[in-house]
């Protein structure tokens, strides 16, 4: 079963590009600002996630415009963000909370075309014995199609990869994707 927590989880390595597995175009649009660190997210917006998957970023950024507010998915590197979703605002995206004992996992998921993704963090308590609680973290994104997992790219450090609080104000709650 596939989950994802407000709490970071275990690394897990993912093999295969979201380039190789996902479209990047059509609803989805290519940031055309480029930040100058290693972050994706531009000036004057907020982090709600973001962490290093191997050479690459993964960020849910948000800001406003105009007093419109959006949250953008982007995956990529500074200097090439290879996707950003939505284009505008914030329509398809939806957070998906899964608590369980010693525990629990956050999603932020959504659709382009026939792929899902899902950016999750999650903690699982591993120690229920005399040396106590031993965590397990990891986060990332995973890619879907057809409900098969076609990608898992695990952040570097996942105990560090967590949502904003300001994701649970500004994202609708939505059905986690799992996974058997």
């Amino acid at each position: 079963m596939r989950k994802v927590a407000f709490f970071a989880v275990a690394g897990v390595a993912g093999a295969v590009s979201v380039a190789a597995c996902a479209p990047t175009v059509g609803s989805a649009e290519v940031a055309s600002e480029v930040p100058a660190s290693a972050s994706l997210c531009r000036t004057g917006e907020q982090a709600l996630f973001q962490c290093q998957a191997g050479a690459k970023t993964i960020a849910l950024c948000s800001g406003g415009v105009g007093g419109e507010r959006y949250v953008q998915y982007r995956f990529g590197t500074p200097g090439n963000v290879e996707l950003a979703y939505p284009a505008r605002g914030m329509a398809g995206l939806a957070r998906a909370n899964i608590p369980f004992s010693g525990g629990g996992e956050t999603q932020v998921n959504f659709s382009n075309g026939d792929f899902q993704y899902s950016v999750f963090s999650r903690a699982i308590r591993t120690g229920f014995d005399e040396r106590g609680n031993r965590p397990q973290f990891s986060a990332g994104v995973s890619i879907f199609r057809g409900g098969q997992q076609l990608a898992d790219h695990g952040c570097n450090a996942p105990a560090d990869a967590n949502f904003d609080a300001a994701t649970y104000d500004l994202l609708p709650e939505g059905p986690p994707i799992e996974v058997d």
